[in-house]
């Protein structure tokens, strides 16, 4: 059960929050975006079972760390370390920021308006500089349990599908706006929407992290893989309906093309407002704000282990690494704040997404692709968990995750060029300065 847990908490979050808008914006369609939910949850369920072995088979922590600098040498663990900093911890903890100030903003707003980019930026840059604040000081102002926090913002997106839905279908008609033709644009235009579904369904691969505890893995690891994967992708597609029932894929369009797709950030709560009125969307703007603002603390808090780790074990500047006379990462923290704010003021909350994105799915399947690695190279402790339908399993996330990144580069080749030009910096870095941080930190 607690397996379940983790696969469920660790995929809801700001995705869900903010990229619908954008999908059904992006293909025109409800019904479509529909199916793309359900492929984006196929190809967590495969990502998600890949890395579960690999994991078993790297039982030491450090995850995908350990498990590249394992199979593919040092150069390519530290790479992915340096994609995490950036795109795993600095882009979401920018976007989750912009995101709460959207809905915090919104609820104050009627329909129609939408609040400053300007107004976004700041109260988001306020959010980062207090927080960052809070856990590298003290412990003890870190004391939100972030579980609770988690079980609290899923029972709220629970109550909030069961309640549009039953408000929706008395009042509305459920969607009926299935493509006329399905010709190559609307194909890539889907793949390169499915990159907003892929954001929103990042963390599948914390599954892996808890392998070595789960008895009897072989049987219980695809089970829980399969319900929480399955039960995140059911509140998806309910949400999703909801979303449907308040808003046309027509006005959802119009919207992004007067306003910007920043302006379809607070899907819920724009959704809520139709279905409920102003009064309880007000509320519920506010609610979802308190819980993104959470989704931030947990990502300010747990971000800066990644670089102390890194300068401890000589693959940073070993001043990176100091702890305050608390034992706190202060300066960890402080480095993460600054590119924090730098995707604060220097993009939309969608390019943030897109970029962050495109760099994490580029390591994901860096990662899932080192499968065949250890294949090759059985070790002599048999691992705990293997990849059901190996070779099938990993080939569908190598293969579906490929297209997805290539489709979406070509379709927003700046976003593109931003992301890889993070793992260009990161790969010239390690080979100019690698020799000068190689010795840890005293």
């Amino acid at each position: 059960m607690t397996s379940v847990f983790v696969v469920f908490a660790s995929m809801v979050g700001t995705g869900i929050l903010t990229t619908s808008g954008f999908t059904v914006a992006s293909v025109g369609s409800h019904q479509w975006a529909w199916v793309l939910w359900i492929i984006g949850g196929i190809l967590a369920i495969c990502g998600a079972m890949s890395q579960a072995e690999l994991v078993a088979r790297n039982p030491s922590s450090g995850g995908d760390y350990v498990i590249l600098s394992n199979a593919f040498g040092p150069l390519a663990g530290f790479v992915s370390g340096w994609v995490s900093v950036i795109l795993g911890f600095a882009g979401p903890i920018a976007a989750s920021s912009k995101a709460a100030a959207s809905y915090f903003l919104s609820s104050f707003m009627v329909e129609g308006e939408s609040p400053s980019k300007l107004a976004v930026s700041m109260i988001a840059t306020g959010l980062v500089l207090s927080l960052s604040w809070m856990h590298s000081h003290s412990y003890s102002r870190s004391g939100l349990t972030q579980n609770t926090v988690t079980l609290i913002k899923i029972l709220l997106l629970i109550l909030l599908m069961f309640a549009g839905l039953g408000v929706g279908l008395t009042n509305s008609e459920i969607p009926s706006d299935w493509p006329s033709r399905i010709d190559i644009s609307l194909t890539a235009q889907s793949l390169t929407s499915l990159i907003y579904i892929s954001y929103a369904y990042t963390g599948w691969n914390s599954i892996g992290y808890i392998a070595g505890e789960v008895r009897n893995p072989q049987r219980n690891l695809p089970l829980s893989i399969l319900i929480g994967t399955g039960f995140v992708t059911i509140l998806y597609l309910g949400l999703n309906l909801v979303y449907g029932l308040a808003w046309s894929a027509t006005e959802l369009r119009e919207l992004a093309a007067n306003k910007g797709f920043d302006a379809l950030a607070p899907i819920a709560e724009l959704s809520a407002r139709r279905l409920f009125g102003e009064t309880w969307a007000g509320v519920l703007g506010v609610a979802i704000s308190l819980m993104l603002i959470a989704s931030v603390s947990a990502y300010v808090l747990t971000g800066p282990r990644i670089i102390h780790a890194m300068a401890k074990a000589g693959q940073f500047p070993g001043w990176a690494g100091k702890l305050s006379h608390q034992a706190m990462p202060e300066r960890a923290t402080a480095i993460q704040a600054v590119l924090a704010m730098a995707f604060i003021w220097s993009t939309s909350l969608e390019s943030i997404i897109v970029v962050s994105s495109i760099g994490l799915a580029l390591f994901s399947m860096l990662t899932i692709s080192s499968i065949f690695w250890y294949k090759r190279h059985p070790s002599e402790t048999k691992p705990g968990f293997s990849c059901p339908f190996y070779p099938v399993t990993p080939l569908i996330y190598l293969v579906g995750t490929g297209l997805l990144i290539s489709v979406t580069i070509w379709n927003k080749p700046w976003d593109g060029l931003a992301s890889l030009a993070t793992i260009a910096i990161g790969i010239i870095g390690y080979m100019i300065f690698h020799g000068v941080w190689r010795k840890p930190a005293g």
